[in-house]
């Protein structure tokens, strides 16, 4: 595809910032051996790093693990009795990984998150939304039961 990074092509170690025409999207490279790096689409750069857009932004990101190393990690583990939520680099979106009995690794549900910036809230406040709906729907089946009977 035209204009996309090359995988594994590393960039002084640091994260840039570039923007993508055909998307008419900014998009992050993160730079890792290990997994050969992720490209992480951005709502708003302005908000990371400088106007200048190619800039390295080593900003908050320097004490980060790796977003495609996260992935790869969160997805082999097994899910425990806590709801988990990270930007999934394979899906390209924000998920909330949520127990269930009989699947090692839970289940992993998308949030329709798929910039990596979103503020914290607003992530939460979607993975909240996924993972409790089923309580919403239960209280509704309780009042429909309560007036049919």
């Amino acid at each position: 595809m035209i204009g996309r990074v090359i995988a594994g092509r590393k960039s002084n170690g640091f994260p840039t910032l570039r923007y993508e025409a055909l998307d008419g999207c900014w998009h992050m490279r993160w730079p890792c051996e290990a997994c050969q790096g992720a490209e992480l689409p951005l709502r708003d750069p302005a908000s990371l790093a400088s106007s200048h857009a190619g800039l390295r932004c080593n900003w908050w990101v320097a004490d980060q693990p790796c977003p495609g190393c996260e992935t790869i990690r969160r997805r082999l583990e097994p899910s425990d009795a806590d709801l988990a939520v990270w930007y999934d680099t394979m899906l390209g979106d924000w998920v909330v990984q949520v127990p269930c009995p009989g699947f090692r690794g839970g289940v992993l549900m998308p949030l329709g998150l798929r910039w990596f910036d979103v503020p914290w809230p607003e992530v939460y406040r979607a993975a909240g939304d996924v993972a409790f709906a089923d309580d919403a729907f239960d209280d509704a089946l309780g009042d429909e039961q309560l007036r049919v009977q």
